[in-house]
């Protein structure tokens, strides 16, 4: 699996060869940007998962933010406004737009969407009425490792702040790897 690096590098290269004006980045909410919320599920005594009966919370309140969570994507609201986060999430939109989206932009953490990409609506070869166009999706059901990758994309971007790459891609590779040689 590509690291979180690899995955920027790839899709900035992309964007510089097609000349593309924004990178499209989907972020999933629990166990993502905030750690699980724990009263939506329960384990019952042979292991499984199963869901609680009872109305619970969506979780923000009930949950903290992965370290560096909120740091990068600040960082990506304030620094790269060629990067639009999409909030990827199912948590119904209208609780969504009520009380997660104020919460992070308190934070300073622009969403551009909800569960859409409005740039793209489809043409004669593509639907995106049922999925949306993105470039990276950064879900922990996809093999985002919030622990670790939260971290690595911080300091990939504050690396990107010194540089100019909006007409040259450095190593991204190389950079990440010296970052955590660097700070671990």
């Amino acid at each position: 699996m590509k690291t979180i690096t690899k995955l920027f590098e790839d899709a900035f290269k992309k964007r510089n060869e097609r000349g593309y004006p924004y990178l499209y980045v989907a972020v999933d909410l629990h166990g993502t940007i905030l750690t699980p919320d724990k009263c939506t599920m329960f384990q019952t005594a042979d292991g499984a998962d199963k869901p609680r009966e009872r109305q619970c919370s969506i979780g923000v309140k009930d949950s903290a933010p992965y370290l560096y969570a909120y740091e990068t994507m600040k960082l990506i609201s304030r620094e790269f406004p060629w990067i639009k986060l999409i909030l990827w999430t199912s948590t119904k939109e209208a609780v969504a737009a009520q009380y997660v989206l104020d919460l992070f932009a308190t934070e300073g953490i622009k969403f551009w969407s909800i569960n859409e990409n409005p740039d793209f609506k489809g043409n004669a070869y593509a639907d995106f009425s049922k999925k949306f166009c993105f470039d990276i999706v950064l879900d922990d059901k996809g093999g985002f490792d919030p622990n670790r990758d939260w971290f690595e994309l911080f300091n990939l971007l504050r690396y990107m702040q010194t540089k100019d790459t909006q007409s040259e891609t450095p190593d991204f590779v190389e950079v990440a790897k010296n970052l955590i040689k660097k700070y671990m």
